[in-house]
């Protein structure tokens, strides 16, 4: 029974591990998604879920159409 145990452990931790690498290009993984991390967002302060996943890096915000990471500027404030 704890060899069964410390195997799913092993799987387990191995598949949450290769999540990161499943992050696009100007993303990176978070085990809190900063939500005020969207372009044109309204909030005016940092709001965190705690949802495992990839989310803009900084300096970029998630265009929420397109679900692109794109850079803070004019066309995303």
């Amino acid at each position: 029974m704890q060899k069964l145990m410390f195997i799913l452990m092993l799987i387990l931790g191995t598949a949450l591990a290769g999540e990161e690498k499943k992050c696009g290009e100007n993303e990176k993984f978070y085990d809190c998604i900063p939500l005020e991390q969207q372009c044109n967002s309204k909030i005016e302060y940092p709001l965190i879920r705690c949802d495992r996943g990839c989310w803009c890096k900084k300096g970029y915000k998630m265009d929420m159409d397109t679900k692109v990471c794109l850079p803070v500027g004019p066309l995303c404030q």
